[in-house]
């Protein structure tokens, strides 16, 4: 029988989980080894020098807009420039409105890239590579590869330096055999899929973190732990209110309470390296606070 998400424990996750992947990549060596495992593959092309940030986060113009969070962001480096920065998105689950989150993922991260007074042509390119469990065109397709074009003039060169890769982990057609062989080791993280030389030493990494005793128990009690923080601060909210001895003061401990609920909320789903836009989906049904109070919160807790 299939084992419930919340019954699972970290030797049950493979590397699409985004808890495994993310604290996989939380030690730096290991976050450059597979993400340039995952650039070159994808892209069929030899990296240059890079830095790797796992969970790189990305706040919005102004407390009233998305943030972002990048599984994981690389600064490829010519020189000193940076010529290419890549962002790597792997996800278990359908991520709603894919397009349109993967345009403002980019335009977020381009309006970061380009200090005052620099020419546009100083922009670097821009690659984000989304691995998914969901085929995003129902065409069977390893990789999909998208890139702006003149709908008038399909031959026209249009480089706004911009690509989109969305690699669907069970598709059947198209890529090489070293990019679907990543993807089946994305979605059965199993010895028996570790089939060349690098995927067997990404074995080893993923075996060295589902050994470690600490990321196995933080994994099996966060979810006990978000709920027994969110009573306590409920708790501790209500307890406020009472010893102020007035109803208004109740009311105003018991906000309190939910307030520190909330953000114990947001802390905990992003232990789990869950998107910020579900984050936000959560936090407003589980709570029933407006928006863009929730997006404020998002904000203030980066």
């Amino acid at each position: 029988m299939k084992k419930s998400k919340s019954n699972q424990s970290i030797q049950d996750l493979n590397l699409l989980d985004s808890y495994l992947f993310g604290e996989v990549t939380e030690i730096p060596e290991n976050a450059e080894y597979i993400a340039k495992i995952i650039i070159e593959r994808t892209l069929g092309c030899k990296i240059k020098k890079i830095s790797v940030m796992p969970e790189k986060q990305l706040a919005g113009v102004d407390a009233s807009r998305h943030g972002i969070r990048m599984d994981l962001c690389i600064m490829e480096y010519e020189e000193d420039n940076v010529a290419g920065v890549y962002d790597i998105e792997p996800n278990r689950y359908k991520i709603k409105e894919l397009p349109r989150r993967s345009r403002y993922s980019q335009a977020l991260t381009d309006s970061k890239l380009l200090p005052a007074g620099e020419r546009y042509k100083e922009l670097p390119d821009y690659v984000s590579i989304w691995i998914l469990s969901e085929d995003p065109f129902g065409l069977n397709r390893a990789v999909y590869t998208v890139r702006s074009k003149v709908e008038e003039v399909p031959d026209a060169n249009f480089d706004d330096g911009v690509t989109k890769v969305f690699l669907y982990a069970y598709g059947e057609e198209g890529g090489s055999e070293a990019l679907r062989s990543l993807l089946r080791y994305f979605v059965d993280s199993d010895a028996s899929n570790a089939t060349d030389k690098e995927l067997k030493e990404v074995h080893k990494i993923v075996t060295g973190i589902r050994s470690d005793a600490t990321k196995g128990e933080k994994y099996m009690t966060l979810h006990d732990m978000i709920e027994f923080e969110n009573e306590e601060s409920f708790d501790e909210g209500v307890l406020v209110g009472e010893a102020r001895g007035m109803q208004a003061g109740i009311a105003q401990g018991i906000e309190t309470g939910i307030m520190q609920s909330v953000v114990i909320y947001i802390d905990s789903l992003r232990e789990f390296h869950i998107q910020e836009e579900d984050i936000l989906d959560s936090v407003m049904r589980k709570f029933d606070i407006p928006k863009e109070k929730v997006m404020e919160m998002m904000a203030c807790n980066l």
